[in-house]
């Protein structure tokens, strides 16, 4: 999915976001507000999109500064031993707000369920690759330290 801004002004729109299916490269070309919301999108993406498609098992989003990435969220509550504390903690003077986690089937709606799982699942993955990551950090560090 992507953002075609910067465009005339046509019946109050003036932006068109992009769906594109990656296996048969269909487009579908949604017209767009500003100023407009992680929340107007994903109301434009349910009518436009999951009302003709379901849910994809997978969506690449563009870096579209209205959408707060998992792994960015992830950071800013995350424990930096240089500064002792999280970066959400010296912004905001307070503890971050868990993530709580979620059961398997504690919904009744289905698709709650399926999403709510699916979020489980990045948050896993993103445990995975952070630590990964980190570890490689670590490793490249410790090749430049003195004994």
């Amino acid at each position: 999915m992507d953002f075609i801004e910067g465009l005339l002004k046509v019946a109050g729109n003036e932006a068109i976001y992009v769906v594109v299916d990656r296996l048969s490269k269909a487009a579908h070309f949604l017209d767009l507000k500003h100023p407009y919301t992680a929340l107007d999108v994903a109301q434009l993406f349910m009518v436009g999109i999951f009302k003709l498609h379901r849910m994809p098992k997978s969506i690449v989003p563009d870096k579209d500064p209205i959408f707060l990435p998992l792994a960015e969220w992830w950071y800013k509550t995350s424990y930096h031993s240089s500064i002792h504390m999280t970066p959400y903690e010296v912004v905001y003077g307070r503890k971050p707000p868990p993530l709580l986690p979620y059961l398997p089937f504690d919904s009744q709606l289905d698709m709650v369920d399926r999403s709510l799982q699916a979020r489980e699942a990045t948050i896993r993955s993103l445990k995975f690759h952070m630590g990964h990551a980190q570890n490689r950090m670590k490793v490249q560090a410790d090749k430049h330290m003195t004994k």
